[in-house]
């Protein structure tokens, strides 16, 4: 199975970047320009519906294998790690997958979406005058996720994934790159920034980071 990533640099699918670079597999790169409008485009919104990155979709090594197109970070993940057992991307003993999942889940329902309220508070009120209180609000809750997030790392194991990283981690990376606008930073937390380090020094992450032009 080979892939082709549909991505914006810093974008939600940094992670699904990571984690196919991390696992060694063979995929190719389509940037879409969120920003400037790309994702609005017709032949975007066939592969993904909502006009967001990330999309991956699958080119079948094997004669009569379904191509599909997948959205939604998690989903995406999960897809990878039951498509290449063995690969690492989720712990193998379910236990350790369970609390794998968790920190996925959280990740995405929680400390994503307050992301959402803070660079797009247009989205949540019909007042404009009301957006900067959305935006304030949703800093404040940042810091205090990053601040139980903290104390959580800080009890280990190394990882989010466990001993080795795996999908919450790059998830992670990518959203505490987006607290760099914040105050403290994510990266400035001591258990926090152990584990962006940790991360920063696995070459997978690096080729990722190298190719979006972040590093």
């Amino acid at each position: 199975m080979t892939y082709t990533l549909y991505y914006h640099p810093g974008f939600a699918s940094l992670a699904v970047h990571m984690a196919l670079a991390e696992m060694e597999l063979s995929y190719s790169l389509v940037h879409i320009n969120i920003p400037e409008g790309e994702g609005r485009e017709r032949s975007f919104l066939a592969i993904n519906p909502h006009g967001q990155v990330p999309a991956l979709t699958t080119k079948p090594s094997k004669t009569g294998a379904e191509a599909i197109a997948l959205t939604q970070v998690a989903a995406t993940l999960e897809f990878l790690n039951d498509s290449h057992p063995g690969r690492g991307l989720m712990p193998e003993d379910p236990a350790q997958r369970a609390r794998s999942r968790v920190w996925l889940t959280y990740l995405t329902t929680t400390l994503q979406e307050t992301f959402r309220r803070f660079f797009h508070p247009e989205d949540f009120v019909d007042i404009a005058a009301h957006e900067a209180d959305v935006r304030r609000t949703a800093e404040r809750r940042l810091g205090e996720l990053f601040d139980w997030i903290e104390i959580e790392l800080a009890k280990g194991p190394p990882f989010m994934n466990g001993d080795a990283p795996g999908a919450p981690d790059y998830l992670f990376y990518t959203l505490a790159r987006w607290g760099r606008y914040l105050s403290p930073a994510p990266a400035n937390r001591p258990a926090t920034g152990d584990l962006l380090q940790r991360l920063e020094d696995r070459p997978g992450v690096q080729k990722a980071l190298r190719a979006e032009k972040l590093a």
